[in-house]
């Protein structure tokens, strides 16, 4: 089957790198033929981008993908974003005529939208992998109200595309039941696949042997050591996340937090001196994405605090499959995506109530006990993640079920 996939996330990206490629390589294994299109942002060094570039073509063909990109376009914000589509629809043209394309799998609203014109040109089929609710993500981060002609715009493509789609693709069960009874799928008989964001379990697992060797040249043997690996800014709530730790931290004085990121450290920097606590409780690190699977391993507990919205109900933090791959119980807040029946089902981590200093005791107690459980939790965390997120045995076979909806039974 002849499969061209259109991410608006670039492949050099850490998303593209987690949470694109992987499942394309894997799902070449199994009779699916890729045609792989991105749009890549502008790297500081055009050298650097040129070899990173010809280096991931190379690797990717080896495995029978290939790729083409397209500039991203960021400013001024909606002529960039349709100088996009319009680039995009057109080489997407070419694309399927000259590799005689029979699905096109559309990574979110933007390719998609290029997906609905293809489909009605060359009768394909067509895969809207939603990754969450886009619209009312917007409002939720105040970029535009439900009144606004935004988003009445984007809900108007997603109810095109809800309509056209041979399959759609979300990230939790919670949006799929919504879904399900809307109006654009009430009457349609298609499947609705829930494939959460899954990790790759051999990259991420866990390394005793680092662990203790490095702690020791740390010096942190003896302490309890939390960490935070992503982004900082935007949905996660760094202001809360070191609010949780200064409570910690004063009942528990051996409490260090260790922070992973690609973002400014001045982000979560100015945090930690605006609330008080000293230089040597935390350790902020930029971490390239092919080393944060070891890094993980120097911490006792994950965590992340998320904005709580009605939009983050299609969410699937692709840290909590991270973490626990890696043998880290999570902390996080309620009313995200799955993930509160998920920790509450396997006994894997610890929800917080509210933001307040009474939600955080009470959380840090029962962390307190959870963590007395040792290597046992450790071990559970690991096999929750093999059994439910491992991207080979959960998330190959959530899309090879996509595939299956329409294709011949030699492909799947």
């Amino acid at each position: 089957m002849k499969v061209l996939y259109i991410s608006y996330n670039g492949a050099l990206e850490p998303l593209g790198q987690s949470q694109v490629l992987p499942y394309l390589r894997e799902l070449t294994k199994h009779g699916l033929q890729f045609t792989l299109l991105t749009y890549e942002k502008r790297r500081a060094s055009p050298l650097d981008e040129k070899q990173q570039k010809a280096q991931l073509k190379e690797e990717l063909i080896q495995h029978g993908i290939d790729w083409h990109y397209l500039r991203y376009h960021k400013a001024p914000t909606v002529p960039a974003t349709g100088w996009d589509v319009f680039l995009g629809l057109l080489y997407s043209t070419y694309l399927v005529i000259a590799k005689r394309i029979e699905v096109i799998h559309a990574r979110s609203y933007i390719p998609a939208l290029m997906a609905l014109f293809l489909k009605r040109l060359f009768r394909v089929k067509f895969i809207f992998d939603m990754r969450g609710l886009w619209a009312d993500e917007r409002v939720d981060a105040g970029q535009c109200t439900r009144d606004s002609f935004e988003y009445k715009a984007i809900k108007l493509l997603e109810r095109a595309c809800l309509k056209a789609a041979d399959c759609v693709v979300v990230l939790t069960q919670k949006v799929k039941e919504i879904l399900e009874n809307s109006p654009p799928l009430q009457s349609r008989d298609i499947s609705i696949e829930v494939v959460p964001c899954c990790v790759d379990t051999e990259k991420f697992t866990i390394n005793e042997e680092y662990r203790q060797r490095r702690r020791r040249e740390l010096g942190w043997t003896g302490k309890t050591v939390l960490v935070y690996a992503g982004s900082l800014g935007g949905w996660y709530l760094a202001e809360q996340m070191v609010d949780f730790f200064g409570v910690g931290l004063r009942k528990h004085p051996d409490l260090h937090f260790l922070v992973l990121t690609q973002s400014d450290h001045r982000l979560i920097a100015d945090v930690f001196q605006a609330k008080g606590i000293s230089e040597d409780s935390y350790t902020v690190l930029t971490v390239p994405p092919d080393e944060v699977a070891q890094h993980l391993n120097l911490a006792d507990i994950g965590i992340f605090f998320i904005k709580p919205s009605y939009s983050k109900i299609a969410s699937s933090p692709t840290k909590m499959g991270e973490y626990l791959a890696c043998g880290l119980p999570i902390i996080t807040n309620r009313g995200i995506g799955d993930s509160e029946e998920f920790i509450k089902e396997h006994k894997v981590g610890i929800l917080v109530n509210s933001f307040n200093i009474e939600s955080y005791e009470r959380a840090l107690r029962k962390t307190s006990r959870l963590l007395q459980g040792g290597d046992a939790i450790r071990e559970r965390c690991r096999q929750v993640a093999l059994t439910y997120l491992s991207l080979r045995k959960m998330g190959v076979i959530g899309y090879q079920r996509v595939y299956s909806n329409f294709a011949h039974s030699q492909y799947v």
